[in-house]
Formats: C-alpha cells, structure tokens, sequence
C-alpha cells in the first residue's frame, strides 16, 4: 500500500463511530479542550516586582509569602468584585467574604492576619488626608 493513501484511510476512518471514539480518546489524554486558565483572587506584590503575582486562592497562603518576601498580599479586582462600604479598605477573605468598614490600612491588615484574609482600596470612596487649615469647612 502506498503512504498516501494509508493517510488517506486513517484520515477517512475518523468518521466512523470508532474513529469518534478515537478523538475522544486523543483529546482525553492531551488534558482535554484548552479553557482559558481563571486568574486566582489574591495577588502577592513587593517592591521588586512590576506586576503582582495572582495564583493565590487562599488568602493565608498569600500572606505567609507576602510576609516571607516583605510584600503584600492584595486582591485580583479582576476576580473579585469589591463594591466598597463606608470604610477606606476592604477586607476579603478566602471565602470571599468582604468588609469595607476599615478607616486605615493598618486595621485592615491587622484583622485579615487575624482573619486568614487580604485588604484591599475601598472603590469610591474619597482617599483619606489631612484637613486643609485655610478651607472653611477644616479650618481651626
């Protein structure tokens, strides 16, 4: 038989029912159809690098490296929705549970070491600064 048309036959078989489960079985061992990777939802960042790391899904994990790098442990906003509270951070945590009533960043991290969680910049919510002497709603 001539190379050609071996291909030819092999290629022609796949329609058949077992030729379908010839796929099938090809697909299976490669791991299947590509699907998009999800990012995590917590991020670790320090000074030396340009873009956080997101490949964290528990929060306690993110923070022991975060800590073991002196960097922080954040929140993948492109995997979490934080729709913002009263406060100035958000706190989330591994369930994804948030709380966005924290008026300074150093209570925020301190409940989520306590918490297993990370904070994160409230949205919306105007940066917090000192009063401005000459406005008059400010002033002294």
């Amino acid at each position: 038989m001539r190379p050609e048309r071996m291909i030819q036959w092999t290629w022609g078989g796949l329609g058949t029912g077992l030729g379908i489960l010839g796929i099938g079985a090809v697909m299976w061992l490669l791991g299947g159809v590509a699907q998009p990777a999800a990012a995590a939802p917590f991020c670790m960042r320090n000074a030396t690098m340009t873009t956080p790391m997101c490949i964290y899904y528990d929060a306690a994990e993110c923070q022991r490296e975060a800590t073991r790098q002196g960097g922080d442990c954040t929140v993948n906003r492109r995997e979490v929705t934080v729709r913002g509270g009263i406060g100035q951070y958000c706190m989330v945590t591994s369930s994804l549970v948030l709380a966005c009533h924290y008026p300074d960043r150093e209570s925020c991290a301190r409940d989520a070491r306590q918490q297993n969680g990370a904070c994160t910049d409230s949205p919306g919510v105007a940066p917090a600064r000192a009063p401005d002497p000459y406005s008059r709603q400010n002033g002294y």
